[in-house]
């Protein structure tokens, strides 16, 4: 785990500066600004990704599906996300609790940064 800013400068300063790259398999990213900044480090590192490294983000902003190769990615609703943490802060003020076991709903995206691995059973 590394950990770093949710932005595209620190993906990529931070992939930049991580030791023996080739022997990870997959870098699953906080966010996809994130992992943008990664996508690009190893890009300029010569790492190919999905062949070598699978790239996955959470957000599933725009420029997912623009960036080459397109972004795997978690996506949840921004939406949703902010009116939960409305409902948690109101609640905290007023000292009444909410639904602890509330979850938001998400489902993966998968695109072209995550390899595709084959069962040969």
């Amino acid at each position: 785990m590394i950990y770093g800013e949710f932005s595209t400068d620190s993906g990529y300063k931070k992939t930049l500066n991580t030791d023996n790259l080739k022997d990870y398999t997959a870098i699953f990213c906080s966010n996809d600004m994130i992992a943008f900044g990664t996508l690009a480090a190893l890009n300029e590192l010569g790492i190919s990704v999905p062949e070598e490294i699978s790239i996955m983000g959470i957000d599933d902003i725009e420029y997912a599906k623009l960036v080459y190769p397109s972004l795997s990615t978690v996506d949840q609703s921004a939406y949703d996300l902010g009116v939960v943490s409305a409902l948690s802060m109101v609640n905290h003020l007023s000292k009444t609790t909410i639904d602890p076991s509330y979850q938001l709903k998400q489902h993966l995206v998968i695109r072209n940064s995550v390899k595709t691995i084959q069962n040969n059973k």
